[in-house]
């Protein structure tokens, strides 16, 4: 990784349950007072795939955050790679002399 300083990303991960944890919560409450059957068996699935849906999404805000990074890592690369060449400019001007 290349320390930049200042021109890091500055994303923030969320700390609040996702929307789709609450409603596989709501999902499995109500599941819980239904009697064993189909109707039960479908809450309990859809539960589950909220839970897949929210890991899922997790995982894609890490993805995005670390694009994000990779992203400011290249523009800070061009901006060092245009300071150098501006550098040797001058340099190679001087032997001329």
């Amino acid at each position: 990784m290349i320390a930049m300083g200042d021109t890091m990303a500055r994303m923030e991960i969320s700390t609040e349950t996702s929307t789709w944890l609450l409603q596989a919560k709501d999902f499995l409450e109500e599941a819980r007072r239904l009697k064993p059957g189909p109707a039960r068996n479908e809450l309990r699935q859809t539960a589950k795939v909220l839970r897949e849906l929210a890991k899922l999404e997790a995982h894609l805000a890490v993805l995005f955050r670390d694009a994000a990074n990779l992203n400011l890592q290249l523009c800070e690369l061009k901006r060092l790679r245009d300071r150098v060449r501006k550098a040797q400019r001058p340099a190679q001007k001087s032997p001329r002399c």
